[in-house]
């Protein structure tokens, strides 16, 4: 094997194979303990069997990165040294944002489900050249633009975008707004993130209901397709706001080859809350109609930022 690839998530990490050949290979997902990634890595590479020091090691983790120091917002304990990693594993390290390896994935990914857009993501249709818009619905909320270069290929540049603000534009978006505004949860701040993040979803049904049971968004989901009230908007509520924020994007980078939403949220949203995401997506004034030829997609995939470091870890090999 040529490179053990892993995805520093807040509940899980996922990690793969790289095969000689550049395949993805043996992708594997397991819960987070409190030993640290450095403990996680050595019980991976033990149960493995693999010569690592031999190896490409490449990791995708939440930002902020802070130069030789990784300390994630989100991941108390989990903070480490660029200078451990090789000390401990192999020099041959790849660090990135989790973002950027999520963008990569894009394009080699095959579960991609397209939601809107009369135009395909590959035809020109006499558009100039222009980005694809990345954006990852996770511990937080990532986005990145992959720019296409001479060569035909496509160069990730990552945001902080989830550090946006979003303005209610409903009755129920305003109670949530309220809630959030007083209750940001570990984001400290009403952000596009403490909004917009896996669990977020139970914390916006909370505002509406605040005998909401806490339970994850999953179950929350499942709630409102058996035609929980709150469920249902929430969901709505949600769908409205991350259309807002999936247009911003777009607007930001003239995102003409497409917007890309990876995580279970969007590919889960019901016709209604669909059609509530797409609305607000569009719903800014004159510019809204910049957003009409931009197809959207959704990605199903939920090893996709692995997909992305594999490629990556090849290209790393040609220079």
């Amino acid at each position: 094997m040529k490179a053990l690839v892993i995805d520093l998530g807040r509940r899980s990490v996922r990690y793969g194979l790289v095969t000689d050949d550049n395949r993805l290979s043996d992708v594997s997902r397991v819960d987070v303990g409190d030993a640290g990634f450095l403990s996680l890595i050595k019980s991976i590479v033990a149960d493995r069997g693999l010569d690592i020091s031999a190896m490409t090691l490449a990791v995708a983790a939440p930002g902020p990165f802070l130069g030789e120091l990784y300390e994630p917002l989100d991941l108390p304990g989990w903070g480490f040294r660029i200078s451990d990693l090789k000390r401990e594993f192999t020099d041959r390290l790849i660090v990135v944002h989790d973002v950027i390896a999520g963008a990569l994935g894009v394009a080699v990914q095959a579960k991609v489900k397209r939601i809107s857009g009369p135009i395909a993501a590959n035809e020109s249709n006499g558009l100039p050249p222009s980005p694809k818009a990345f954006i990852q619905t996770g511990i937080g909320l990532g986005m990145a633009a992959l720019l296409p270069t001479p060569a035909g290929d496509w160069l990730p540049i990552s945001g902080e975008g989830g550090s946006a603000t979003i303005a209610p534009l409903s009755e129920d978006e305003d109670i949530v707004f309220r809630h959030f505004r007083t209750a940001p949860g570990r984001w400290g701040f009403p952000s596009a993130q403490a909004l917009l993040s896996t669990e977020s979803l139970a914390s916006v049904a909370r505002a509406l209901r605040p005998t909401f049971p806490e339970i994850d968004a999953t179950e929350v989901i499942a709630k409102a397709s058996e035609g929980d009230e709150i469920a249902r908007r929430a969901l709505n509520v949600y769908a409205g706001f991350l259309g807002t924020f999936a247009g911003d994007v777009a607007l930001m980078f003239r995102s003409y080859k497409g917007v890309y939403i990876a995580g279970y949220l969007p590919n889960d949203l019901d016709e209604v809350a669909r059609n509530i995401f797409l609305s607000r997506f569009r719903q800014r004034g004159p510019a809204g109609r910049q957003l009409e030829p931009i197809p959207i997609f959704t990605i199903g995939d939920e090893f996709h930022t692995l997909a992305g470091l594999a490629s990556l870890t090849a290209e790393v090999e040609k220079v």
